[in-house]
Parts: C-alpha cells; structure tokens; sequence
C-alpha cells in the first residue's frame, strides 16, 4: 500500500464522517447532474412537438421550466459546494495537526538530519486541496461519468453513428493525460521543495538577525530568496504552460473538431429525414456536457498527480513510526537508587565516529555528580542518551538496575529535568513560561520557586511584575536570569534528576557563584540528584565527584579538592 493510499486509511480512522460526505457529495452531485439534463429534453419536445401543434401554453410553460431549472440548479451548487468546502476544511485541520503531532513526537536524530522551518513549511501543509479532491473532485468526477453514460446511450440509440463517433473523443482526449499529468506532478513537487526552503532561509536570517548584521549578510540572504523564488517562478511557469497545452488541445482542438463532425453529420441526418431538428437541437446541447464528463477524469487525474507532488513530504510525516511507537517503554518512572551506564558505546552517525567508548558509571541518588572535559570528547551527549534523545547504542543505562528503554519516554523526560546553555524561552510573559513546565501551578507554587532561585526581587521589579514580557527566547532578561528562570521551571516539574549543561558559560563569574550556590541550597532542600557539566571547575565546587571524560571514556574520577593532583 503506497503512502497515498495509507493517508485515506489515516483520514477514515480519525474522521468517520469522511466515507458519508463523499457517498452525500456523490448523490447531490448526480442529482444536480442528472437535473441539468432536462433543459434539453424541454428544448427538444418544443421543437419536435408544440411548435408544430401550434400549443402556445405548453410552450410557454416549458420555457419558464427551461429557465427555472439551470436558476434552481445554481443556487443548490452553490449550497452544495458550500457544504463540501466548509466540512473538508475542518477535515484538512485534523490532518495537518495530525501531521505536526507526528513530528514532535520524532526522535532527536530525526530533527538532526531535517531543517526545522522546512519542517514547520511541509507541516503548515493544510491539505485542503487533497481533501476536497476526495469530498467534491472524485464525486463530481463519478457522475460526470455517469451523466456522460446517459448522454451516450440517448444519443446512440437515436442515432448509432452519432454514438460511435463519439465514443472516438474518449481515447483523443485521454491519451495525452497520462503524459502531461507525470511532469505537472514533479513540477509541482518542485514548487513545495522550493517554498520550504525560502521558509527555511527566511527564519534563519531572522533567527540569527544579529549575526547577519554584524557580517552584514543582508544582501547574500536576499540573494538567496531570490533565487529560489526565481526558480519557483520559472517552474511554476512550466507547470501553467504544461496546463494550458493540455487545455487548448482538449477545450479547442478536440472539441471544435467534433463538435463539427457531428454537426455535420446531424445536419445530412436531418436532410435525409433520418434525424429531427429537435434531437439535432438536444444531441448538440449534450455534447458539452459530455465533453465535460469525459475531460473530468482526465482533469482528475492531473489534480490527483498535483496533490501527490505538493503534498509527497507531508504524507511521509503522517505515517511515520515515532517515539511512542518506537522503544518507548512501558514502565514508570522510579528513582530510588542509582543510574548507571553500563559499557555504553555510541555514535551519531558513521561519519562522526565514536563519540562514548565503553562508558561506565553509576550516579546515587542525592549525588551532585561534575562532568568535565574538553569540547566534543562526549559530555553532552551523556545527557542525550539518558533523557532517551538516540537509542542507537550499545551496552546499557539503568535506573534502579531498569533499562531506560524499558521505561516510558514520557515519564522519564518529565522526571528529569535539564537545563543547558542552549534552553529556549517561549515569546510571551514569564508567568507564560513558567506555566509551561507545569500548566496547573498555582500563584503560590509560582511564588514559592521564584524566591527559591532568587528571582523574587527581580520580578518585582519589572513593570508587569510576573505577567511581564521576556521577549523571544527571553531576549529582554540577562544570561544569568534567564538561568534560574530555566531553574525554577525544572522546581516547578518536580523533579528529582537534574542535568546541568554548561549553565554559567555564557555569565559572569560573580552570578556563576550565586547561581552555584543557590543550586547547592535546592538540592539539599529538595533531596535532587545533580549531574552538572562545566568547563569551569570553581562551578563543580560543591560537587560529590567529579568525572574527568577524554575520547569518550572517563579517564578519571575525582573530587573537587583533589582536582589538579
């Protein structure tokens, strides 16, 4: 089963409605279709039969019904189209938050190989366009179809060549299809492909505006959009001369030249008295219609091929395994011992090399362990592993001598808690952030963590108090704020496992001690296990031990005191 195939068996789970507006939309669609005949039979029995009878009501009345049909026939398309559009875009929504809830459930490795606003590009995908191809398209299709077979069979059994000659049209008109509806499918994929990544350049350069001011950047980025967007333009062209090629040979060419071999041949019908005016009158009304319903599969078809290239990358998400289908464990979260690595041996990629060689230790409950070493010897990566980021590797970590992928990933990252150098403050207001950590805090416990890190004065001090606004990524706060602010949301999660990455790199010493030291009172008054990573050893001071790691082992193990023998 392909992925497009997979994606209507994701929309008839999770939308039940979806096979019942298709078979609704399918029944108004035919019934409007098989409606709109009628005019024509009006129009023929006028010609054939009450003109010549001199029978002026009946005239009269069918006219009025030759108008009011098409009247009626509008305003029920117009509700019917109304109906189908409002319902397939709420359905499109499920889909595309489908789509963004199987993304933030891959693992980091997926995120490492991937561009984020690209990603946020395919995931933005509302696939409107190939919800409606199901709900209107295909439906309208089908009864075109079956209109055309109705139109087909009057026509023959009124006239078989008339019939036979149409039937001609069919295989002129679909052969072509198959070729152009390939290359609009790749253009259209190239479109996409090209969009994403303008998103992808435009959010880096706005996400590092001050790197490329500072290099001053600014034309090299425009440049780059332009391209790109030249590029897309250039391709959208050929996309839209590829359609109009198609469109002039089915709509102009084939067409007109049938419509004129069958007038013609109407017309020597009628002279030899084989064929009424009235049928001639009726057969050329249907013949548009007919021509409708055979180009709606092929139009169905290059839309079909349209939403495959647009929408490829999107469909790949939906159906991606993710970290709740892959080792995500099915154990709670228990700390009562120690954590331990046990021989881990780990690479990101085959390219990178080994980056933990057999590692071993263990962690006990109540500990603050340090981490040092030089810049990618594998300290971070610690981290990764333990919080279940990559689970490509040998050996074994434990806690409480249970495998952590044994564990559910879930209640093992809400357990532990990590605060880095990198961690990344939402725009919005403190309390917003704060929140985040832990939805249902009350003021109290807000309160409460806020003096524990000694944050208290700060937030009195600014002009909204708590409900002020940092900024994005807490842009409007200091280094060392933005520290305990990241602090106090781990306090806020209740958590007992702390990692610490490199949290004073980037302040100054005097806040590095204050820091430390507030770190020392929450852990001896909250009971946390602290394994702290830092490159300055006056930070890992209160520290029970301290692991020196080179070439992705530990070379040695210490304690602050005895740091430099």
């Amino acid at each position: 089963m392909n992925n497009e195939k997979k994606i209507r068996h994701i929309i008839n789970q999770e939308i039940p409605a979806f096979k019942l507006l298709v078979v609704f939309s399918f029944i108004l669609s035919m019934i409007i279709k098989v409606t709109g005949l009628i005019p024509g039979l009006l129009m023929q029995k006028i010609v054939d039969v009450w003109i010549p009878e001199g029978n002026v009501k009946k005239c009269i009345l069918y006219i009025i019904l030759f108008v009011l049909i098409p009247t009626l026939l509008t305003v029920g398309n117009a509700i019917y189209q109304y109906v189908v559009i409002v319902n397939g875009r709420n359905m499109s929504k499920k889909l595309s938050t489908r789509g963004f809830e199987k993304q933030v459930y891959q693992p980091l490795s997926y995120f490492d190989q991937n561009k984020s606003a690209e990603l946020a590009s395919y995931c933005r995908s509302e696939s409107t366009k190939y919800i409606l191809f199901w709900l209107m398209d295909i439906p309208q299709m089908i009864s075109n179809v079956v209109c055309g077979l109705i139109i087909l069979s009057y026509i023959s059994i009124n006239n078989i060549f008339f019939g036979i000659a149409i039937l001609l049209y069919i295989p002129l008109l679909l052969l072509p299809n198959k070729f152009f509806a390939k290359i609009i499918e790749k253009l259209s994929e190239k479109i996409i492909k090209n969009n994403s990544i303008v998103h992808q350049i435009i959010g880096d350069t706005f996400k590092a505006i001050k790197h490329v001011k500072s290099f001053v950047l600014e034309k090299i980025m425009i440049k780059k959009v332009y391209d790109v967007t030249t590029d897309t333009a250039e391709t959208f062209a050929k996309c839209a001369a590829v359609e109009n090629i198609y469109g002039t040979w089915a709509n102009s060419f084939v067409d007109n030249l049938f419509t004129g071999v069958l007038f013609s041949i109407g017309a020597i019908c009628v002279i030899n008295n084989k064929l009424t005016i009235g049928i001639l009158i009726i057969i050329l009304n249907y013949l548009p219609i007919f021509w409708s319903a055979v180009k709606s599969i092929g139009l169905a078809n290059i839309n079909y091929k349209k939403n495959l290239g647009e929408y490829r990358r999107f469909f790949d998400m939906l159906i991606m395994d993710d970290e709740r289908q892959i080792g995500s464990g099915d154990l709670s979260f228990e700390f009562d011992n120690c954590i331990t690595f046990d021989n881990v041996t780990f690479a990101y990629t085959k390219e990178r090399g080994v980056v933990l060689e057999n590692m071993n230790f263990s962690i006990n409950k109540g500990e603050w362990v340090g981490i040092m070493g030089k810049s990618g010897v594998g300290k971070s990566t610690i981290f990764d592993l333990l919080l279940k980021f990559y689970d490509t590797y040998t050996g074994n970590i434990r806690i409480d001598n249970r495998n952590i992928k044994d564990i559910s990933t879930y209640d093992l990252r809400k357990n532990i808690t990590l605060v880095s150098q990198n961690m990344f403050l939402f725009p919005g207001s403190l309390r917003d952030n704060l929140l985040l950590a832990n939805p249902d805090a009350s003021d109290t416990e807000i309160e409460y963590v806020l003096n524990q890190v000694e944050l208290s004065n700060f937030v009195n001090s600014l002009p909204s108090g708590i409900n002020t606004n940092i900024g994005e990524d807490g842009l409007l706060v200091s280094g060392g704020q933005k520290q305990r602010i990241c602090l106090a949301q781990g306090l806020l999660r209740n958590s007992k496992v702390v990692l610490l990455d490199e949290v004073t790199s980037n302040i100054d010493e005097e806040s590095e001690f204050d820091i430390r030291d507030t770190i020392k009172k929450l852990q001896d008054l909250n009971g946390l296990t602290i394994i702290s990573i830092s490159h300055r050893s006056v930070f890992l001071k209160e520290t029970n031990r301290i692991f020196i790691i080179d070439e992705g082992k530990i070379k040695k193990t210490t304690t602050y005191d005895n740091l430099n023998e």
